[in-house]
């Protein structure tokens, strides 16, 4: 018979249900809302990404990414468990398919101020996984950056790993976390977005920019933010300039 009772919480929702590892959506008496809840044995494959996640983000109280509420590891049954909030909402790649340019150029925008926050902290964190599966959206200014699992702070090792197509080529190697890496993963995800939607020169710029040696990498989110913002509005000043167009020929052919 389905048990709906996991421990102290009471599941919604069963994501996913193996004999190492279990993902559900739950609640909890003690907390409004809700959450995801993941109890995973210590031995399995994805458990050592679980624990970085939870440890990187157990401190963080930003709006932009999920909270972690708890994180349990029992070593003497070696099972780890984690509580994390949950919102509901659009990866990116699902997003897109019905956004407008204008919604995308603000979700990038946004992106680079989640991002600016996570490397201008005490210990910057380099996330190395932005692929649009990771970007949550509620709506074009509200945007939610996820699953922390190959996350790593500045300077500190990073194994080999990443998204084939949005991981940079250092990523590939063993080497130190680098915020430049990030930077990478912005440029690929432009490209992606360009290549999909967009189709914009200037963004395009961006992307080869972005995307090369890490030694060239050398420019701000703040710069790469501001650039955006005139390319947003360069693109909505074209799309009144040809609706004003388009009216005044129509009054005149009346």
């Amino acid at each position: 018979m389905y048990d709906n009772q996991v421990g102290s919480y009471k599941r919604i929702k069963e994501f996913k249900n193996e004999s190492s590892a279990s993902v559900s959506l739950v609640h909890t008496p003690n907390r409004p809302g809700r959450f995801i809840l993941k109890i995973m044995k210590k031995n399995h494959p994805l458990s050592k990404q679980l624990i970085n996640e939870a440890e990187k983000l157990i401190t963080m109280d930003t709006p932009a990414i999920p909270s972690f509420y708890h994180i349990d590891i029992d070593k003497s049954t070696g099972w780890v468990e984690t509580l994390q909030e949950y919102k509901e909402g659009s990866t990116l790649s699902s997003f897109m398919k019905d956004a407008s340019s204008d919604e995308l150029l603000q979700i990038c925008r946004t992106l680079c101020k989640i991002l600016h926050d996570l490397h201008c902290r005490d210990r910057p964190i380099v996330h190395r996984d932005l692929s649009p599966s990771n970007i949550i959206v509620y709506s074009p200014k509200e945007v939610s950056l996820i699953d922390f699992g190959i996350s790593v702070f500045e300077e500190e090792d990073a194994f080999p790993i990443g998204t084939e197509g949005f991981a940079a080529p250092e990523q590939y190697v063993r080497s130190q976390g680098d915020v430049r890496t990030d930077l990478y993963g912005f440029g690929a995800l432009l490209c992606y977005l360009n290549d999909k939607r967009l189709k914009n020169p200037e963004i395009h710029a961006w992307s080869k920019r972005l995307t090369s040696p890490i030694e060239a990498r050398s420019v701000s989110l703040c710069e790469i933010e501001a650039d955006l913002h005139r390319i947003q509005k360069k693109g909505g000043e074209g799309l009144w300039k040809s609706l004003f167009s388009f009216n005044k020929t129509k009054r005149i052919d009346s």
